[in-house]
């Protein structure tokens, strides 16, 4: 749940919103008639909506309000997708199930928008599924052609799914594996893209992530070896020829360290047998006419601990920070990274599985230029899964401000929390 204060910041802000509509109302209003709610003015409905943080009080809103009817579709409330069938509605932290069958789903992977789920079934077949209404659509893809061993639970490795009108696009241990969506049985191969030669590493040593930005497929590529953290990553845009079937990469943006790369907080530091260091993740996510990424930088303390006779070595995140970049002249091959500390009145919501963004205006409850970021801290060494830290934060890029975004809701693993927009809200 959000904290006790914001709700009451957001109570006092819709009571001075009531007093203020009933003082239009005395004035534009013959006395004795009754309050047209239904006539809300556009203005006030937007505001009525930032401030109604449940999901059935905008349903109740919705049901009285005919400007609310009659306009456009708003964009839909974000969700968690915490457990197996379990959503966590934010930020009055409601608890919502879906009909999707734990038992017979081996992976469960969100499309890059949010609204849809790319499922494995137990048999090896493929769909994309609409959690929301159950409704689902067979995908001409088997999990042999993913190249995962559902045995051994490689599949967890799989974090995210593109998908478009043409194509599916899957990152898997640094290729991205691209299907045709509309292919029958036995028509249209797969294709495989895989870091060019001069990368520094094998593709299993790389960590990608995608999205699709302008009708083009991106994808950025991450050393795991480069503990540090002192550089920033390649950005490569693919392009699918249909006619020779097959894909090539452009280098937009190589790799180039970053300005503060001589900070002594990022180099290792011994202290008490520990040693400290800073690990990089980078997530795409596309923002109006702009691609973003947003970097998660966790300091790391690496430790040695003995039971019995027995050495193990383990890890555990110290605290997190978080930056977010804009790529620059992404056309030519000269782009570069350019740090940014405005969203243009956006509200980024970023996860492993589904990065999206939406104009704060028409996010209820969401701030401009934050970073609504959810994440699962994993200690490695021997632990239980509740030994897992689930955490969901709010950073400002305007002032660096991260506060933590409370739900009291642990998450299950194997599959690591991921933001959820759905299609009815």
């Amino acid at each position: 749940m959000l904290g006790a204060g914001l709700g009451s910041r957001i109570s006092k802000a819709m009571a001075a919103l009531l007093r203020r509509r009933r003082r239009l109302l005395r004035i534009a209003t013959p006395a004795g008639s009754g309050a047209p709610w239904s006539e809300l003015p556009p203005d006030l409905l937007f505001l009525v909506l930032s401030r109604l943080p449940s999901y059935a009080d905008r349903v109740s809103l919705r049901a009285v309000c005919r400007p609310w009817r009659s306009a456009a579709r708003l964009q839909p409330f974000a969700w968690l997708f915490v457990r197996a069938d379990t959503f966590l509605a934010l930020p009055e932290g409601a608890l919502h199930r879906m009909p999707l069958d734990r038992n017979q789903i081996l992976l469960r992977v969100p499309i890059a928008t949010g609204r849809m789920f790319f499922l494995v079934h137990r048999d090896g077949s493929c769909y994309l599924t609409n959690p929301s209404s159950g409704e689902s659509t067979p995908l001409h893809i088997s999990s042999d052609s993913l190249k995962i061993d559902l045995g051994c639970r490689s599949y967890n490795w799989i974090r995210k799914v593109v998908v478009s009108d043409g194509i599916v696009a899957v990152p898997y241990c640094g290729m991205v594996t691209i299907f045709p969506r509309m292919a029958s049985p036995g028509q249209g191969a797969r294709l495989c893209w895989v870091p060019p030669a001069m990368f520094p590493t094998a593709s299993i040593h790389v960590d990608t992530d995608i999205a699709l930005f302008q009708g083009e497929l991106y994808v950025v590529l991450t050393n795991k070896h480069n503990k540090s953290g002192s550089e920033l990553p390649e950005l490569h845009r693919l392009e699918i020829d249909d006619e020779q079937n097959r894909v090539r990469s452009v280098q937009c943006i190589r790799r180039t360290p970053r300005n503060h790369v001589d900070d002594p907080a990022r180099s290792w530091t011994p202290r008490n047998g520990m040693d400290r260091t800073w690990r990089s993740v980078f997530y795409l996510v596309p923002c109006g006419d702009r691609l973003l990424m947003v970097e998660r930088r966790t300091l790391v303390e690496r430790f040695v601990v003995w039971e019995g006779a027995v050495r193990q070595r383990g890890s555990r995140p110290i605290r997190t920070q978080l930056e977010a970049w804009e790529g620059v002249d992404l056309i030519g091959g000269h782009g570069h990274w350019s740090k940014v500390d405005t969203l243009m009145g956006h509200a980024l919501f970023v996860s492993r599985g589904c990065s999206q963004s939406l104009p704060a205006s028409a996010q209820c409850g969401a701030q401009q230029d934050c970073i609504y970021f959810a994440m699962t801290e994993r200690p490695r060494r021997k632990r239980e899964p509740q030994d897992d830290v689930f955490r969901c934060v709010v950073y400002n890029v305007r002032d660096g401000t991260m506060e933590p975004l409370e739900t009291s809701e642990p998450t299950v693993r194997p599959w690591e929390p991921t933001w959820f927009f759905p299609a009815h809200a």
